[in-house]
């Protein structure tokens, strides 16, 4: 697959490596997304304290997970 768009109604987002190069497009495999960040990430000792930072990043692939339900 090369595309792909949110559940919610979200964009839709390209793989970099599918997509065609070509000098008047733009390329729209970038996205942004967020992750949980240890804030004390180079301290050892102490409690982890996570906080919500956004990323930006290229779009490199796409991974199809089922996860079946718990029984």
């Amino acid at each position: 697959w090369g595309r792909v768009r949110r559940c919610d109604g979200g964009d839709t987002m390209n793989v970099a490596e599918a997509m065609k190069a070509q000098a008047d497009s733009r390329n729209a495999s970038f996205i942004r997304y967020e992750t949980l960040v240890d804030k004390h990430a180079h301290h050892r000792n102490v409690t982890p304290a996570y906080e919500k930072r956004t990323f930006y990043g290229r779009l490199e692939h796409i991974f199809l997970v089922h996860v079946p339900a718990h029984p």
